[in-house]
């Protein structure tokens, strides 16, 4: 396992709606700290999809396709992905906080305490494979 590369306690901001919660927050990739949008059911174990600052574009109706990504990610938070309803309420969520994942500051070094970990995680990246880590 890795060191810690998200820690959803350390978290910049954060807004529940539609049964979710997104928090601007940070992840570590490649070995550095950015800033992101942690993706979590409201209710249950936290199982956070991120949006790092460098896909934000991706959500974007104007030069991205936000249907497709908000489709897998609703998948991998155990939502029904097929139900455009709920790929409207996850685009409509992730688009109204896009301003605050944009203006987030670097991470604050005070940031380096972590609690206990609750939880294995594994992301899968279709570029850079398979990354395991504590949350």
């Amino acid at each position: 396992m890795e060191d810690h590369i998200l820690d959803l306690d350390k978290r910049l901001w954060a807004v529940t709606r539609y049964g979710l919660v997104a928090a601007g927050t940070w992840v570590k990739i490649d070995g550095r700290w950015r800033p992101c949008m942690a993706i979590t059911r409201a209710s249950g174990a936290p199982r956070p999809c991120v949006i790092p600052l460098e896909d934000a574009w991706r959500w974007s109706d104007t030069i991205g396709s936000p249907a497709e990504p908000a489709a897998k990610m609703l998948l991998k938070l155990g939502i029904d992905p097929f139900n455009p309803s709920n790929v409207f309420k996850l685009i409509n969520l992730v688009n109204d906080r896009m301003a605050d994942l944009i203006a987030m500051p670097p991470r604050p070094p005070d940031a380096e305490e972590h609690a206990e970990p609750v939880a294995d995680l594994t992301l899968r990246d279709e570029f850079n494979g398979t990354t395991e880590a504590s949350l």
